[in-house]
């Protein structure tokens, strides 16, 4: 692999919107549309094709779990009427 192929450290790796919505469960036109929250995470225009930045992806995803967590933590806290 030639040198100017390498990444740099501190580029951020770029994947494809297939494999974005693959890890945020979502369909890939809920992603070019900005749906489910994805409004957030950045586009990069590639030519035709456009990818999103892993590390938000991720972080993204992070976000989801920790929320739903955090709500099932709540819910668990109100007691059930009668």
């Amino acid at each position: 692999m030639s040198s100017n192929l390498k990444l740099k450290i501190d580029e951020p790796e770029l994947i494809s919107v297939s494999r974005a919505a693959e890890i945020l469960k979502l369909s890939p036109s809920a992603l070019y549309n900005g749906k489910a929250g994805t409004e957030v995470l950045t586009k990069v225009p590639q030519g035709r094709r456009v990818f999103f930045i892993l590390s938000e992806v991720l972080d993204h995803r992070r976000k989801l779990v920790v929320g739903a967590q955090e709500l099932r933590k709540t819910l668990t806290l109100v007691p059930e009427r009668e």
